[in-house]
């Protein structure tokens, strides 16, 4: 009885040594297939195009930047920025209400200001 035991365990130790074994080489196997894919890349000229958009991108922020800091030096240009900034969102979103609008408009209406 005990040979039968011994045999059974070795033979389920087999499998577990024979699946273990496949599991590992499965994923080396897909490793090793998909490197022959970036031989074909031509990463010079990727690199300098997106370096060159990054550099734009970063001139473009360095601008705005300036801009903004200059509205914020002077205490009159960052009310002019919100008034223009209101007026454009305003322009965009004709016909609706902000919250705040309706809120004085109930306000006004309670207390009896209506016009």
């Amino acid at each position: 009885m005990k040979c039968v035991f011994s045999r059974v365990a070795r033979v389920f130790c087999n499998i577990a040594l024979v699946f273990s074994l496949a599991a590992l080489m499965l994923p080396i196997t897909f490793m090793l297939s998909a490197q022959p894919s970036y031989a074909d890349m031509q990463p010079d000229v990727t690199v300098q195009e997106d370096m060159g958009s990054i550099q734009q991108e970063a001139e473009s922020l360095q601008k705005d930047y300036d801009a903004e800091a200059s509205a914020v030096s002077n205490p009159k240009g960052v009310e002019k920025e919100y008034e223009e900034n209101l007026a454009d969102y305003r322009k965009a979103h004709r016909g609706e209400n902000s919250l705040v609008e309706e809120a004085k408009q109930l306000v006004e209406k309670v207390t009896g200001r209506d016009e």
